[in-house]
């Protein structure tokens, strides 16, 4: 399983279609019939119950009910007769009166027929043994009596590879009826023959399709981007190794391609977004979290270490691509569920297009080459509440500078009924929170800004609230767990042109909310670990009175440099009523590394170079109405530089903001 994952991943798929091999099911010894058998609440919770509801529209199908059911029920009786399996027969239009008698039933499936006047038959299929019925476990398919509807069922269900709670079981069985009277509605199914050479395939499963789209479009991203890379004469330059040869040796020589590269910082900032191509491409086809990060480290491998085989093997790329990618991908798909959920539709046609064009890639392929369904690739996902605010306003330098700015902020948190009143604790093994943050002047959204993504991977969490007669919560909830986080900054222009991209590899981060008479207090801490790409502060002075000829490229010709430090951040906002008022602090350092550079076989001068960012932000913002409030701000931006032997480098700005937020 490893192994095909593995090749899914990351080798072009060969679609090459298997012939049916029918699995021939030897009934139970103690089979019996239970059709139409006396419905009662099971006194054994681990009885097996199958619902089998069959409507109509006319009375003059009512006989035509009694037998379909009774046909129905045969069919599944004699194929799992360990079931019992109970029958319901009524007109459309009625109150649904055996509704109640199916409520006592513990069923662990449903299947519903609905005869229309037409003579067609709606089949939908529900696995009650999911918590949410509306799930992607439901399909639709018309289909026409046949007098000998029981025994070609039967013999359907018998040459299924499901079981029959999965609800491929039954919809392979009437799709492959439905194909053999040619009574199918071609609008529902376009590719018929593809389809019926599918459904008996046991490779084809749920999780190997979800595999098939995810290696489809990577290898189609990564193929692309081969044909793109050399064939642009601008990546000439960047040739480290003449010939596949040399490269060869270098390989073999244990790690000596493995190098920081010395790219522009603008050039590196952009490897971020192909590894955001590569996760969203994987999320997009149902896989979880975990795997669509596997799938960017496997996407940022190839690229660096086949694709680019003429150059080494970059260090900061890998880190950037496939951590940094994988983070602002999962900030974006928890965002993109945000506004499907609760934003309005101008919202999902526009930022929600980073969430659903992945998946539409993945459905177009999913129906066109393995006769899927739209959602039939999805992967259950927890509920998940929190906020979303878009802001616009004017930002004012202690310099006298001042610009328009724009921005968008996302918080969800992905714990079921997280902001409702109740009790509970646990253990989350998947991504808990997400955080996605972005701002920029209004004429320079796409090279002057300032970019946060953070994705709690895991969590403690545990929530003690009570509800007033008055409507106000009382308590406590929290959550704690490993973090990561990328962030990069590229905003001021007005501030000495300070750039830093920056990712918080790993870490922790709690955040504990207290309510308390109609308060409402939010604390969140954080601490990372980093890696950096960090203009030196203090290196134009350096470069000023000293020959920098032969220090390494980065520093030399870009004034930025590759290396380690720390982050610690924290944050508390107080909401009361209409207001809210808030103070956030964030210490980045970082240092310079030596080894490993780009410019190997010279000789380079060391440099010992430590930087540093602290940022104070206190606001206060009033609400208008239920969605828009306006904003006052004020941020202390404070910077310092330091070279060893050489000198230390230290100023700051103040920035004052005035926002109006608008809120989702």
């Amino acid at each position: 399983m490893i192994l095909k994952q593995i090749f899914a991943l990351i080798a072009l798929p060969v679609f090459v279609f298997a012939q049916n091999k029918p699995l021939n099911l030897t009934l139970p010894n103690n089979f019996k019939n239970y059709v139409n058998a006396p419905i009662s609440a099971p006194n054994n919770p681990s009885s097996d119950n199958v619902i089998i509801n069959v409507r109509h529209n006319s009375v003059m199908f009512q006989n035509w009910a009694e037998k379909f059911c009774d046909s129905t029920a045969e069919s599944f009786l004699k194929t799992y007769g360990s079931y019992q399996v109970h029958c319901f027969k009524s007109m459309n239009d009625n109150n649904h009166a055996d509704d109640q008698k199916k409520s006592e039933l513990n069923a662990k499936f449903q299947l519903d027929f609905v005869r229309e006047l037409s003579g067609f038959i709606r089949v939908t299929i529900t696995n009650l043994q999911q918590t949410d019925t509306n799930i992607a476990n439901k399909t639709g398919w018309l289909i026409e009596g046949n007098q000998q509807f029981s025994a070609v069922l039967e013999n359907r269900l018998q040459e299924s590879k499901f079981a029959l709670t999965h609800m491929n079981l039954i919809r392979d069985a009437f799709v492959d009826l439905a194909l053999e009277n040619k009574k199918i509605n071609p609008s529902i199914r376009s590719h018929e023959e593809n389809y019926k050479l599918l459904i008996n395939n046991p490779d084809w499963s749920k999780e190997t399709r979800q595999y098939l789209m995810a290696g489809t479009l990577l290898a189609a991203t990564l193929s692309f981007g081969w044909y793109g890379y050399h064939n642009l004469s601008n990546n000439v330059p960047d040739y480290d190794y003449s010939n596949f040869t040399e490269t060869l040796k270098n390989k073999i020589r244990l790690g000596s391609m493995v190098r920081y590269d010395d790219n522009s910082i603008k050039t590196n900032f952009n490897h971020s977004l192909a590894g955001f191509s590569y996760y969203a491409e994987c999320r997009g086809s149902g896989l979880t979290a975990l795997q669509s990060y596997l799938c960017a480290v496997a996407g940022s491998t190839v690229w660096e270490g086949i694709i680019e085989y003429r150059e080494v093997f970059s260090i900061n790329d890998q880190i950037f691509t496939a951590h940094g990618g994988a983070l602002l991908g999962e900030a974006a798909h928890q965002m993109g569920r945000y506004l499907f959920k609760k934003g309005p539709s101008w919202l999902k046609k526009s930022l929600g297009q980073l969430w659903s064009q992945p998946k539409h890639a993945a459905n177009t392929i999913n129906k066109a080459f393995f006769a899927g369904v739209n959602g039939d690739l999805d992967s259950d996902e927890s509920d998940l509440s929190g906020k979303f605010e878009i802001e616009m306003g004017t930002v004012r330098y202690s310099n006298g500078k001042s610009e328009k700015i724009v921005g968008l902020k996302n918080e969800t948190v992905l714990i079921d009924n997280w902001d409702s009143a109740g009790s509970n604790s646990g253990f989350t093994k998947d991504v808990t929170s997400t955080t996605l943050n972005f701002e920029a002047p209004m004429n320079e959204i796409l090279s002057n800004y300032k970019l946060f993504a953070k994705v709690v991977v895991a969590a403690y969490h545990q929530k003690q609230i009570t509800e007033s007669t008055n409507g106000d919560l009382n308590g406590y909830k929290f959550f704690v767990g490993p973090s990561a986080a990328l962030e990069i900054r590229n905003t001021e222009t007005n501030f000495h042109n300070d750039f830093m991209g920056i990712t918080h590899i790993a870490g922790a981060t709690a955040q504990i909310t207290n309510y308390y008479k109609g308060f409402k207090i939010t604390s969140t801490l954080d601490f990372w670990g980093d890696s950096y790409m960090m203009k030196s502060f203090n290196i134009e002075e350096y470069k000023s009175s000293n020959n920098p000829q032969n220090i390494v490229r980065t520093l030399g010709d870009f004034d930025y440099y590759h290396g380690f430090g720390y982050t610690s951040k924290g944050q508390v906002i107080v909401e009361y009523g209409k207001w809210s008022v808030g103070a956030s602090y964030q210490a980045s350092n970082a240092t310079n590394t030596n080894s490993r550079q780009r410019d190997h076989g010279q000789q380079l001068t060391e440099l010992n170079i430590t930087d540093q960012l602290r940022t104070i932000e206190v606001f206060v913002q009033r609400n208008i109405t239920d969605n828009l409030s306006v904003k006052f701000a004020v941020e202390n931006y404070k910077r310092s530089g330091q070279i060893q032997n050489f000198g230390e480098k230290t100023d700051s700005v103040n920035k004052y903001k005035f926002m109006i937020t608008y809120h989702f």
